[in-house]
């Protein structure tokens, strides 16, 4: 029930509802479990059993009270709503029937990618294990797989959050311009994401690459390896990112079921690669075993972007330059260039773990720095970042912008 209104609220483009729901559900959940569990642990002698029942017990609780702050808003504000939709000039009443119909014609295609996507992610549980025991022990290849799904997934995740609130405004957004017939604004607002895709995508990429080990090191002391994985699977951050903006488009355009048919054709194409690459030894070829289970998951990615964009570009002119391209890759070379010279002269200072916190924390400045400096952003765009307004007036100021 949540989950509909968030999407209904985020259909009428008010994302601030959604926000705070998920913000007070996250509280609770972190109040409520510290508490529960603290009560359990003293009250029962520290039974994990128990303790993980008082886990799930804060989670649904949590739950409930996201709920109810929902439900509350929607219930204030639910006649102001049906008004406003009365004296809209398209208003035209439609039966339960052709609703319940118009909601399972578009939610059941929509429903249908992210099962695709489940079966793309399983297909490395099917093939991995399988293909590395033709060179390794069972034991062996296990843990090989852990490295992959446990270490080297979470981490190539990560950035992909930052661009998941891009997305989740696109489908409003492109269905409103539909609808209107101002296919214009949702150019705008399509290539404002595709640009933030590629300032995030980019340096997230070139950072795991040149620091995989270390960050390997950091985050998991007593198992660090992994290297090469992180190596490969990053490559595929940027083309994932697009992979979700142009979901969101062909949604929002109404063509449903188009995304679920090049997912369908990219699991193909992982599952093929997989049965060939897995089974080979690394020692024999570098992208054998788990490389090559990697490097199959960035080539379907690629393929599912490329087909993907090609769709899109034939219902909506997306105005991108090759400035718009060239700009970010600049600024991410010269980001990767003073991260390497940062973190070796800091290496004589301090500890290899404090140096990798702080070669990247020196490197995000530098990147947002070179981004303003580059003009990434128009004068529109960035203003709608946040704290864009005061940003714009101090690069006026060094008349960087005029």
């Amino acid at each position: 029930i949540t989950a509909v209104i968030k999407g209904y609220f985020n259909g009428r483009e008010n994302l601030n509802i959604g926000a705070n729901s998920q913000t007070i559900e996250q509280i609770f959940r972190t109040v409520i479990t510290i508490t529960l569990i603290e009560f359990i642990a003293q009250t029962t002698g520290f039974d994990t059993r128990v303790m993980a029942g008082g886990a799930a017990v804060a989670t649904t609780l949590s739950e409930i009270v996201c709920f109810i702050y929902l439900y509350r808003y929607y219930v204030s504000v639910k006649k102001e709503i049906a008004n406003e939709i009365r004296r809209s000039v398209n208003y035209k009443y439609k039966g339960i029937r052709k609703t319940i119909k118009d909601i399972l014609k578009v939610s059941i295609p929509m429903s249908i990618g992210p099962i695709i996507g489940g079966i793309n992610r399983n297909i490395d549980s099917l093939t991995i294990i399988r293909g590395l025991k033709k060179f390794m022990t069972e034991t062996e290849a296990k843990l090989q797989y852990g490295i992959l799904s446990g270490k080297i997934d979470t981490l190539v995740s990560f950035p992909l959050s930052f661009n998941s609130a891009f997305t989740s405004t696109l489908i409003p957004v492109v269905s409103s311009a539909k609808a209107s017939n101002n296919l214009e604004l949702a150019s705008r607002k399509i290539r404002f994401s595709m640009l933030i895709s590629i300032l995030i995508g980019l340096p997230s990429t070139v950072g795991m690459i040149i620091f995989a080990k270390p960050i390997l090191e950091l985050l998991f002391p007593n198992q660090p390896s992994g290297e090469l994985l992180l190596q490969i699977s990053s490559i595929s951050i940027t083309f994932i990112m697009f992979n979700q903006n142009i979901n969101a488009i062909l949604h929002g355009l109404g063509k449903t079921i188009m995304p679920t048919i090049i997912l369908t054709a990219g699991a193909t194409i992982k599952l093929i690669l997989n049965t060939i690459l897995v089974q080979i030894n690394p020692d024999n070829f570098i992208f054998g075993g788990t490389a090559g289970a990697a490097l199959s998951t960035v080539i379907s990615h690629i393929f599912v972007c490329t087909v993907s964009m090609h769709l899109v570009k034939k219902y909506v002119n997306i105005k991108f330059g090759i400035a718009d391209i060239i700009k970010p890759i600049l600024a991410t070379l010269m980001m990767g260039i003073c991260m390497v010279f940062t973190y070796q002269q800091l290496l004589c200072i301090f500890s290899e773990k404090l140096c990798i916190l702080l070669t990247l924390l020196i490197a995000i400045t530098i990147y947002f720095l070179l981004i303003l400096v580059l003009k990434v952003f128009s004068e529109e765009e960035i203003k709608k970042i946040p704290f864009g307004s005061a940003v714009y007036n101090v690069l006026k100021v060094l008349k960087i912008y005029k």
